[in-house]
């Protein structure tokens, strides 16, 4: 077969022969607002306060427990109220933290959805923390869940991990971590 030089995209059509680039298409129209939209919903679901920075020692009459959430897939969206002796101190997002300064004694500190329009699964949890003057103490707080199939029906199974942590394993979590307000 012989072929011919023929210059312009006319020539090339009626030639079968493809100049540069296939043709880009676009996406369905409205589905990058949506998607920026998207993007946005979910960024204001994380905390947005500042980072984490170690607080000064407690004073010899004060104690510091810290509770924080790292970032999950499961739940992410779910922000529940953070709760110190029964009453609500702080709601605390995806990737964020919470500090709270009590005086040394026993103390519950509890982590709960609402009763209306609850966005928390797994349920309330609690710990029980015996604070003593001048220590500073770190709860995390992670959802869990798994997903179990049987035949046509899916059942998913939520609860959280709610754990005291040593300092040394706590501070590297909570570097990256932003103030839940």
């Amino acid at each position: 077969m012989r072929v011919r030089h023929v210059a312009g995209r006319d020539a090339a059509r009626d030639t079968g022969v493809r100049l540069g680039c296939p043709r880009s298409r676009r996406p369905p129209r409205g589905l990058r607002a949506a998607l920026l939209t998207l993007v946005v919903l979910l960024s204001a679901c994380g905390a947005s306060g500042p980072v984490y920075q170690p607080a000064p020692q407690a004073a010899p009459s004060q104690a510091i427990i810290y509770v924080y959430r790292p970032k999950t897939l499961f739940n992410w969206g779910g922000s529940p109220g953070v709760h110190l002796d029964g009453k609500l101190m702080f709601d605390i997002r995806a990737g964020g933290y919470v500090k709270l300064d009590v005086t040394p004694g026993p103390h519950r500190v509890e982590v709960k959805g609402r009763l209306l329009l609850d966005d928390w699964y797994p349920g309330p949890v609690g710990r029980e923390v015996n604070a003593e003057g001048g220590k500073t103490y770190y709860l995390r707080i992670r959802p869990v869940g798994t997903v179990n199939s049987m035949g046509d029906s899916v059942m998913v199974n939520s609860g959280a991990e709610f754990i005291e942590l040593p300092a040394e394993l706590a501070e590297p979590e909570l570097s990256a971590m932003k103030l839940s307000r």
